[in-house]
């Protein structure tokens, strides 16, 4: 009897020809790269044919690292009027850190209750990775450690489901986080003691220091892109 593989096969539906996704990934890292180092602004459009020729790519890896960005929320639109860089709304902030806050405290409890001492090396050289870049003022640098920092919390926690939605959201946390530093001066100095407070009481398995850290940590976050988007709607209002 021949199984319901072969017959799919036989019948054509995984018969098509594949298409090859390496060249999209390449095009969505360079695009995503351009929008999380600030060239290219919230509420650009992405122009296939010019984006393409700045690639020296065709357009169809253009068009399939546009669909990787949409779902990983970087960009919106739709196809009759294009793509741009996201705009968040106070809807999607809230639904953002609310969401960030469940995942990231359960993700520091796991962490607490199962580190390990290669866990614990891992988040140092984070830690000192933030440190160095805060120490240069370099803002991309600050930006990519501080996501790399939680990248390690979430791998070391030991849940890749509890992963797979930080991924989800990572970018989009990413392109608000670069939206924090241009409005806040004091990002380079406050991101540093942050996480090394928080490498510590990892460390010392201090779950209850742990639980106010991560609502402080993004209460504050939150906080600050919030008055951000009010600063800016009060501008065009009054534009």
């Amino acid at each position: 009897m021949k199984s319901d593989t072969t017959a799919n096969v036989k019948n054509g539906t995984l018969r098509a020809p594949l298409k090859r996704r390496g060249m999209a990934q390449d095009v969505a890292d360079r695009i995503r790269d351009a929008i999380l180092a600030g060239e290219i602004p919230p509420g650009e459009r992405i122009n296939e044919v010019e984006m393409a020729a700045s690639l020296s790519v065709s357009r169809g890896p253009v068009r399939d690292a546009i669909v990787l960005l949409r779902q990983e929320g970087l960009l919106q639109g739709d196809w009759h009027r294009g793509s741009r860089v996201t705009v968040f709304t106070h809807k999607d902030l809230e639904e953002i850190y609310s969401l960030r806050y469940s995942i990231e405290l359960l993700a520091v409890q796991r962490l607490i209750a199962h580190r390990t001492g290669k866990d614990l090396d891992l988040l140092q050289v984070r830690a000192e990775d933030i440190e160095r870049a805060a120490a240069l003022g370099d803002r991309g640098d600050m930006l990519q450690s501080d996501i790399a920092f939680h990248d390690a919390i979430y791998a070391c926690a030991g849940h890749e489901r509890l992963e797979q939605v930080w991924l989800g959201l990572r970018s989009q946390i990413a392109l608000l986080l670069l939206n924090r530093q241009q409005g806040h001066d004091d990002y380079g100095a406050r991101i540093g003691p942050e996480h090394w407070e928080m490498f510590r009481v990892i460390r010392d398995q201090d779950g209850a220091k742990a639980e106010e850290l991560v609502r402080e940590h993004i209460e504050t976050a939150f906080e600050r892109i919030k008055a951000d988007l009010d600063s800016k709607e009060r501008l065009q209002g009054a534009g």
